[in-house]
């Protein structure tokens, strides 16, 4: 009855593991493997070729009858026009990140094989490898930070879509994990200008090594940039589902928070003591009563870089990749727009229809600010990668609502 309930506790856990005997005994992990939407864009190898057996010569015919397995069945129908040439599974690339090693593995599976149908598929998975075993929200959280490499690239969130983890070796089965708050995004190919094989860079088989260099230094970053790149992402995530002048708050914060947009012409801390002493020193010489403190906060106020500033410098390291009067339209339309949400201003009709070109401008140069500074090249198949080409996009937009 309802007296009884009264003793009950409902708990909602964020990760379930299946198979948690495959774990250390402490409910460690060794290694984490994940399968994400639209991975095998990052790596668009021939898996499967394709000959044509037309008018083959008995001697090529003989061959292949040599390569059947079942050598006892009384009916061949042994008449081939094609040939599928289905190659070993194998890892694509492997480095290594601080403590971690980061994985790409190819697979197939298959499906039919019967009269008519035969279905073959190829998928790419990842996987971390730890130095030390660590908790599972420390693994998961690893599998966050490189999907957030792809989602930069993609400019677009790219869901996870089955996790496994065991110890350092490769061994199967693994235990199964299932995360109830991470959402599952099954209608992206419903929206134009998805992301495709053509968007994404280094995505041969030959590019596999630059590929691999570029993923390291990116993730290299993470300590300093970790914050930026999850505000980025939470853009990127929310801007198609609305046109939020949040956002732009948000991504101007992440901007802020970059301690390597510092100008060197900061003054440092031994700088500051150094005025600060000739300045009180002045003073007493002077019969000013003035506090070494208060000369102190005032000559660390120069310290701090204002957004502008920050923009500004943000701005020049893509000199090569966004025109200048785009960078002036986005830079003062940002600017306008931040400082209306930061006093609270109603937003207008007029006002409406810049901020979702606004938001994805800004969201793109971010992301291609983190990726030009890892040397990604700007080029996907002799187009600008996505960053690129949606900032461009939605900059043109908002030039026409301006």
């Amino acid at each position: 009855g309802m007296k009884d309930r009264q003793f009950e506790e409902h708990i909602f856990p964020n990760a379930i593991v299946f198979g948690a005997d495959k774990l250390a005994k402490d409910g460690r992990l060794g290694s984490i493997s994940f399968c994400l939407n639209k991975l095998r864009y990052f790596f668009w190898y021939e898996h499967f070729e394709w000959q044509s057996l037309y008018k083959a010569t008995p001697q090529q015919l003989a061959s292949l009858r040599r390569l059947r397995r079942d050598q006892e069945r009384r009916y061949d129908f042994f008449h081939p026009l094609e040939l599928y040439v289905i190659h070993q599974p194998h890892r694509v690339l492997r480095f290594k990140a601080g403590d971690s090693t980061y994985e790409i593995f190819s697979g197939y599976s298959s499906k039919g094989g019967g009269w008519s149908d035969l279905n073959l598929k190829a998928e790419p998975s990842a996987r971390i490898t730890f130095d030390t075993p660590v908790s599972i929200d420390d693994a998961v959280n690893r599998i966050w930070t490189w999907k957030r490499f792809f989602s930069q690239v993609a400019m677009q969130t790219l869901s996870v879509e089955a996790i496994s983890a065991g110890t350092r070796r490769r061994r199967y089965p693994e235990a199964t994990l299932y995360l109830p708050y991470a959402r599952v995004n099954s209608q992206e190919n419903s929206y134009p200008g998805d992301f495709h094989p053509g968007d994404a860079p280094l995505n041969r088989w030959r590019d596999r090594g630059a590929l691999a260099e570029v993923m390291q230094r990116w993730l290299s970053k993470e300590e300093r940039r970790r914050q930026f790149r999850i505000s980025v992402d939470d853009v990127v995530e929310n801007m198609r589902k609305r046109a939020s002048i949040t956002d732009i708050v948000t991504l101007c914060s992440a901007i802020e928070g970059l301690s390597e947009l510092n100008e060197k012409t900061a003054l440092s801390d031994a700088q500051i003591e150094v005025i600060v002493c000739g300045a009180a020193a002045a003073a007493t010489a002077s019969s000013i009563e003035v506090t070494p403190d208060r000369l102190r906060g005032l000559l660390k106020m120069l310290q701090h870089q204002s957004l502008p500033r920050k923009m500004n410098l943000l701005m020049r390291r893509l000199a090569t990749t966004i025109k200048k009067e785009n960078q002036e339209l986005l830079f003062k339309t940002v600017l306008e727009l931040r400082t209306i949400a930061a006093h609270g201003r109603s937003i207008t009709e007029m006002i409406i229809p810049r901020v979702g070109p606004t938001v994805e401008a800004l969201a793109s140069v971010c992301a291609l600010f983190d990726l030009l500074t890892c040397e990604m090249p700007l080029a996907a198949h002799d187009r600008p990668i996505n960053p690129i080409s949606r900032a461009e996009t939605a900059i043109a937009r908002l030039r026409r609502q301006s």
